[in-house]
């Protein structure tokens, strides 16, 4: 029998024009005869293209725009992981002067009886 063939030129994701998701990669589909399911020569020779997952959009051009990845939130730094992140600064309006709050998000606690903070689920008696 005949069976289609995917082979991924590259990892990178783009966005597709078509249904807007993070699904079109550059890839190289080829035809292959294949004798109970095992697939013994290519019938075409395959071209490269830009193929939706999702969609099923393609084309043969260059890849499609490319989106910005996505930006840490202020106060973040990015690493290499080699060092553990700083806990992000206490929000302004979270604690006030003499409140009681959770150590690692610096939310407000409504009182001193959590044994698990509500908004991040730290352990506070641990």
């Amino acid at each position: 029998g005949l069976e289609d063939s995917k082979k991924y030129l590259s990892n990178q994701a783009y966005m597709c024009p078509n249904c807007y998701t993070m699904a079109v990669y550059h890839v190289k589909l080829r035809t292959k005869f294949t004798f109970f399911c095992i697939p013994l020569f290519p019938i075409t020779k395959g071209k490269p293209l830009y193929l939706c997952e999702r969609c099923h959009w393609a084309s043969e051009q260059g890849p499609p725009q490319m989106v910005p990845l996505p930006q840490p939130p202020p106060g973040y730094a990015v690493t290499d992981g080699s060092a553990p992140l700083p806990p992000p600064p206490p929000p302004a309006e979270a604690l006030s002067k003499g409140s009681v709050g959770c150590p690692q998000c610096y939310q407000p606690l409504p009182g001193s009886n959590f044994q698990f903070c509500p908004h991040c689920g730290l352990n506070l008696r641990a």
